[in-house]
């Protein structure tokens, strides 16, 4: 064996003094507080400390991703003096999630920091680390005080997280059902909801606070056991509106579990309140309770009936049935609300279609409108087309409203294209607009009624006549046929009117050049209305090339608009235009200030779509490009016009595009 040699016993006698002194608990204790007290050197850390809010967010995202080795020195940071660094290792052991759970004691001490922002990541950590936080529910508990809106949400949001886990905090919960702040009494009652504490919730609907009562009630709605719905029910008869229209809404939720307190519901049709009302319908078309709906249909009570009808119809085609027969009820109100039952089902009052043609004739408007309703929805209005014309002229304006609806069905119904003009001039704008979509849906066979619709362009209602410019462009299917009647609304006092021709005009096909010429010569004063038109005359050039022809011409037009509407036309076609670009320069001379502005704009645009076309030109083509900018250049500093100045940028940026374009041709 081999032994090791020891040069000198004074070095051996040195070493073995040092390794004595290390093991003196006294120097052990002091090296390990020598190594806990050595600064931290991650950079990242450090960089949190930046008051640059970016350079802190990406300091956060590293070291979130450096996995659970930097778990602990993030634990270690959380304990730091910097407020900055103290929230920026909460918001990143946050992003890692459960992995960092370890971090849990000291997330829950950070709660109670001083800053704020501290504080909410730490909230805001403890809430990613799923079940594993409820230890922090004591603590989380006392932020349910905060004066901070967003941290109180996202305690109570944790807590509906944590469901069962959060039992604890049911009491402050309750609580927070007091809150002056909307957002956190629904988040406290989604929270409430996940708890369990079902007995402590309806102990809470005899609170007497009813903002208390209401989120109780509210939060109790995700259970269906007996007790609860008694509870429910209860709140029903509550003095508070607030306190009985979430008791309407949770009985919805619960639907039909919910089915004693049918009856308590039906009382409830009659509350004061209109949402309350509504609420108990729709809670008794969840519950689906067929005979006692059917018999609230004949209660005295118009409002009961109301509920008893919204009910049936989402009841559905079980309903038709008894409504059938309540068509032919004696009480007209009874009939009336049949027929909205049955029109609002849709379809399945397709059963019903005997009874209801043989109400089209009932004595009373209201249940001839509601009939005539409910046969549209049902899709049967097309075998009932002679029955429903005659209902165009009826007395009653609702009936012709829905007469008009339901006989908007295409061209089959064509035969009622007479009497739908005549309804263009009822006194009621919603007939008169329901027999326009009728006359749109039947396309070119209603386009006869052209000069009638035409005269519509001048009605009072500004919708109607925006619905008249559509129905033109309809019945005409984008061809020429259309172009005299939208040429007509170009000269339309409303803006929008014009607007929704141009668009019409664009979309013919083909284009031809009336469209064009009117279109050019429109001469409006309307900055937007002339862009829009120069846009549309440039997307008709791709198809009609001739545009360019007629826009030269226009450039010396008497009316200033139209000169105006030229120029910026030519820089909207850009490259396609660029051989009277010698004539958009020579406008810059005109008499008119704000056509040579126009002129200049155009010049502008021509030098963007050389720019944009850069790549595909060819090198004689860049060469013409470079030579028709420079004049422009030349033609727009030599007018010293000050309000050319950008214009002036504009062009010089596109030539020295173009000329680096260039240089790769040599």
């Amino acid at each position: 064996m081999k032994l090791i040699q020891i040069k000198s016993l004074k070095n051996l006698t040195y070493t073995i003094t040092i390794l004595l002194v290390l093991a003196s608990p006294f120097v052990t204790r002091n090296i390990i507080l020598a190594q806990t007290d050595i600064p931290n050197k991650n950079p990242l850390i450090e960089q949190l400390k930046s008051p640059n809010e970016q350079q802190r967010v990406k300091a956060i995202e590293a070291l979130s991703k450096q996995g659970t080795e930097v778990i602990p020195t993030l634990i270690q940071a959380l304990k730091s003096n910097d407020n900055r660094v103290r929230s920026g290792a909460a918001f990143a052991l946050g992003q890692m999630g459960k992995k960092a759970s370890a971090a849990i004691p000291d997330l829950t001490n950070l709660l109670k920091d001083s800053d704020t922002t501290a504080g909410a990541n730490a909230v805001f950590a403890l809430s990613q680390m799923g079940k594993l936080a409820k230890p922090a529910v004591p603590q989380l508990v006392e932020l349910l005080k905060d004066k901070n809106q967003s941290i109180r949400i996202s305690v109570i949001r944790l807590f509906e997280n944590l469901g069962t886990d959060a039992y604890a905090a049911v009491p402050s919960l309750i609580e927070s059902l007091k809150d002056s702040d909307g957002t956190v009494i629904y988040n406290t009652v989604l929270a409430l909801s996940k708890t369990g504490a079902i007995p402590e919730l309806i102990n809470a609907t005899k609170n007497p606070n009813p903002k208390i009562r209401s989120g109780a009630i509210a939060s109790l709605g995700s259970s269906s056991k007996p007790e609860v719905i008694t509870a429910i029910a209860e709140g029903l008869k509550d003095r508070d509106k607030q306190v009985r229209l979430s008791a309407v809404l949770s009985l919805r939720t619960i639907g039909t579990a919910a089915k004693s307190t049918v009856d308590q519901l039906i009382t409830t049709l009659k509350d004061p309140e209109e949402l309350v009302r509504q609420g108990a319908a729709e809670a008794l078309a969840e519950i689906r309770p067929l005979k006692e709906m059917v018999a609230a249909l004949q209660d005295s009570d118009e409002n009961v009936q109301r509920g008893a009808a919204y009910a049936l119809g989402k009841i559905g085609k079980p309903a038709v049935p008894d409504l059938r027969a309540s068509l032919q009820n004696q009480n007209s109100r009874v009939r009336s609300y049949a027929a909205i039952a049955l029109g609002d089902m849709g379809k399945p009052a397709s059963e019903a279609i005997k009874e209801l043609a043989i109400s089209l004739k009932d004595s009373d408007a209201k249940v001839r409108a509601n009939v005539v309703r409910a046969i549209g929805f049902s899709g049967e209005a097309i075998t009932l087309i002679p029955q429903l014309i005659p209902l165009l002229k009826d007395s009653d304006v609702e009936v012709r409203i829905q007469a008009a609806k339901a006989l908007d069905m295409g061209s089959v119904a064509k035969a009622a294209i007479p009497d739908l003009v005549i309804l263009l001039k009822d006194s009621n704008n919603q007939v008169r607009q329901s027999a326009l979509y009728a006359l749109s849906s039947m396309k070119q066979a209603a386009s006869t009624s052209s000069p009638a619709i035409v005269s519509m362009l001048e009605d009072e209602d500004g919708i109607i006549r925006m619905t008249a410019v559509n129905t033109l462009i309809n019945i005409h299917g984008n061809k020429p046929t259309v172009t005299p009647y939208l040429a007509s609304a170009l000269k339309n006092s409303d803006k929008q009117v014009r607007l929704a021709a141009i668009f019409g005009l664009t979309q013919i096909n083909p284009p031809t050049k009336e469209i064009i010429n009117y279109l050019i010569t429109t001469g409006d004063s309307d900055a937007e209305v002339r862009d829009t038109i120069a846009i549309s005359l440039s997307q008709i050039s791709t198809k009609a090339p001739s545009v360019v022809t007629q826009i030269n011409t226009a450039l010396k037009n008497k009316n200033k608009f139209i000169r105006q509407t030229a120029a910026i036309t030519i820089g909207q076609i850009g490259v396609p235009a660029k051989n009277i670009i010698p004539e958009l320069i020579a406008t810059l001379q005109d008499s008119d200030k704000d056509v040579q502005l126009a002129a200049a704009e155009g010049l502008a645009m021509m030098g963007y779509d050389f720019q944009r076309k850069v790549k595909s030109l060819s090198k004689s083509e860049l060469n013409q490009g470079i030579s028709l900018l420079q004049k422009s250049l030349n033609a727009l500093e030599k007018t010293q016009n000050k309000s050319f100045d950008d214009k002036v940028v504009e062009v010089k940026q596109s030539i020295q595009l173009l000329k680096a374009r260039q240089s790769n041709f040599k």
